[in-house]
């Protein structure tokens, strides 16, 4: 389940010299975790660097690599209104997959350590909404590594077996939202996401571009709303930001009329990230639990959709 998440430290001054061999000027490398990233410069361009630590990480990473390209493949009237860097170079170092693709830069819109300086994304609201509803109703033939046409009842019995697995993981009682995710399983619907849409994915470059960044969880059989439901409980939790989550939601909404069905759908999907929330406090991450229990208060309560929605 978690081959993805194992990472192996690498040589970097042997990926240095890889690079440099391929005549790419090196100018930062670095292991946080799961990837080896970094600049890299050639003629008078700058390029993103993503190599997977191991095998099981590279299946995310040519999953990116692959999104990026359907991306730029997609004809204009689908075009985003934010940029999703193009790859320009691809390989394997000792087995491992790499890609380099546009550099976007590093002015996150946001980082979840600091719930004050939003300026940037409070701004950038109703781009990400367009952005999040536009994949949603992106039309292509194309699949992504990631995407796995499963029959329903496997599809039900993974989904369930996941949620058991980060119920486990945590000492607070989460049977009520399993109850209420199992009462509308039957909502579920199939439609594109990014997978990892959050304000710390979408990047001011140098030349003031925005880009949606990090594809490596993308599917085009994806969960319909996921994006929308991922975005919402990451800014209400983790970057301590309510008031916010409700903006993007309404914003989302004036783009997208939600059917009774559709928000039953929304509901599901968010109550979902809910159990992962609580996981991923249990886990060492900064999500506040006193907003989560609030958000689950309005999510069971049906409390959770701004009046006129």
């Amino acid at each position: 389940m978690d081959e993805h998440r194992r990472s192996k430290k690498l040589d970097l001054r042997e990926i240095k010299n890889y690079f440099f061999s391929k005549d790419y000027e090196l100018i930062s490398v670095e292991q946080a975790w799961r990837h080896v990233t970094g600049v890299l410069r050639k003629g008078d361009k700058n390029y993103f660097l993503k190599l997977a630590s191991t095998k099981g990480v590279a299946e995310r990473t040519r999953n990116e690599f692959s999104w990026n390209n359907l991306i730029s493949s997609l004809p204009e009237n689908q075009k985003f209104p934010v940029f999703i860097p193009q790859n320009h170079d691809s390989g394997e170092f000792k087995g491992l997959f790499w890609f380099l693709s546009d550099y976007a830069g590093k002015k996150l819109l946001a980082r979840p350590e600091d719930k004050n300086e939003t300026g940037d994304l409070e701004k950038e609201l109703p781009v990400i909404a367009e952005t999040a509803w536009k994949i949603i109703n992106m039309k292509t033939d194309l699949t992504l590594p990631l995407d796995k046409e499963i029959p329903e009842e496997e599809r039900k019995e993974k989904f369930f077996k996941l949620l058991g697995h980060w119920a486990g993981e945590t000492p607070k009682d989460v049977t009520d939202l399993i109850a209420f995710i199992k009462d509308r399983f039957d909502y579920l619907q199939i439609a594109p996401s990014h997978g990892d849409f959050i304000p710390w994915h979408f990047v001011r470059g140098d030349e003031g571009k925005l880009f949606l960044v990090d594809g490596e969880h993308a599917h085009v059989l994806g969960l319909k709303f996921y994006d929308v439901a991922y975005f919402y409980h990451r800014v209400y939790t983790k970057l301590k930001r309510p008031d916010i989550a409700d903006r993007f939601l309404g914003e989302f909404g004036d783009l997208y009329e939600f059917s009774e069905e559709e928000k039953e759908l929304f509901r599901f999907v968010l109550a979902q990230r809910l159990v992962g929330g609580y996981f991923d406090i249990e886990k060492g991450s900064i999500t506040s639990i006193n907003l989560q229990d609030q958000l689950k208060t309005r999510l069971l309560q049906g409390k959770l959709f701004p009046s006129g929605y």
